[in-house]
């Protein structure tokens, strides 16, 4: 049986969060930890979360800065942007950083969340596996 998948979940707005806690809790493989805040995520990144959600509701650069202090020190942890604010720039940008979805939220935006966090449950530790084997 393999491992829960620790997943780091950044939201601002208190019913969102509800919502994505009650979408998310689902999908047992996944480990859920709530913060509000991205300083918050930073100060617990020994951790080493497989998963980032967040929304993107600081400026663009802020974002980006995020992924990448998160990457220097987890550089396998996956990010899924689930957010109310978006454009192409910001989409593209996010894409370069090498996230793994952008997802505009909607009221219809968690099962697709929901899914996603499902795919990365199989595709995560089948990539772990693979690496073990080519080590």
């Amino acid at each position: 049986m393999s491992r829960k998948l620790k997943v780091f979940i950044v939201e601002k707005n208190k019913t969102d969060a509800m919502y994505l806690k009650l979408s998310l809790q689902k999908v047992k493989q996944a480990s859920l930890t709530f913060f509000s805040q991205p300083e918050n995520v930073l100060e617990h990144l020994a951790e080493r979360p497989d998963i980032v959600i967040c929304d993107s509701i600081w400026e663009e650069n802020d974002n980006l800065d995020f992924i990448k202090k998160i990457r220097r020190i987890s550089t396998r942890t996956r990010f899924i942007i689930h957010a109310s604010k978006h454009n192409i720039n910001l989409i593209q940008s996010f894409q370069q950083a090498g996230i793994y979805k952008f997802i505009v939220k909607t009221e219809e935006s968690y099962l697709p969340l929901k899914e996603s966090l499902e795919e990365l449950a199989i595709l995560i530790p089948v990539q772990e596996e693979l690496r073990r084997k080519d080590a």
